[in-house]
């Protein structure tokens, strides 16, 4: 890659990552029923090692407000939010942070995804300029959700097995097979 692209893509990256970042506690206004059970979540994780019900030990999943109906949430969001609850304090920017630096390294891997795919820079540029920009993908990285962790792992974990189909290296099929698998804890959606 030269030094060119390294630039280019460089600033395409930080103006999605400064998009998805800034302000993080005002937009979008108010917190969602989600973003609360996912802060709460990951804060009584972080302090008490049990999910906020207190049920003693660490959850497989995460049950929302109510009891009426199916309404878990993953995972991944969750854990994500209690190693940050370890080192900055509890607020909505901290509980939306995770998702929005997830979805900042998006912006790369659509990047390698797509020079990948059609071997050609200025493409794979352009389509990481249009995911930084997209309205779309900034509200839903900036919403403390957990759907834009799944997109990332995905991603990441087939230019792995691709590159593990290349290589034959069982290490890298494993780190594939991981990150695909985390998919089932990323977003309940997928499962």
């Amino acid at each position: 890659m030269s030094r060119n692209v390294k630039i280019i893509l460089a600033a395409i990256i930080l103006v999605g990552g400064l998009l998805r970042i800034v302000a993080l506690d005002q937009w979008p206004n108010g917190i969602h029923p989600d973003e609360l059970v996912i802060g709460l979540s990951g804060y009584t994780i972080a302090k008490t090692e049990a999910d906020y019900r207190l049920t003693g030990r660490p959850p497989l999943y995460v049950t929302g407000l109510s009891n009426r109906y199916d309404n878990r949430t993953s995972l991944l969001n969750v854990y994500a939010n209690a190693v940050e609850h370890l080192f900055l304090p509890t607020s909505l920017r901290t509980i939306r942070l995770p998702g929005a630096l997830v979805g900042t390294l998006t912006i790369w891997l659509v990047f390698l995804w797509a020079r990948i795919l059609f071997k050609d820079t200025t493409i794979a540029l352009t389509s990481a300029a249009v995911l930084a920009l997209s309205p779309y993908h900034i509200f839903y990285s900036r919403f403390g959700n957990d759907a834009v962790f799944c997109i990332a792992l995905i991603l990441a974990g087939t230019l792995l097995f691709r590159h593990a189909l290349r290589s034959g290296r069982s290490l890298t099929f494993a780190a594939s097979a991981a990150l695909i698998a985390l998919t089932l804890y990323g977003y309940l959606t997928y499962k």
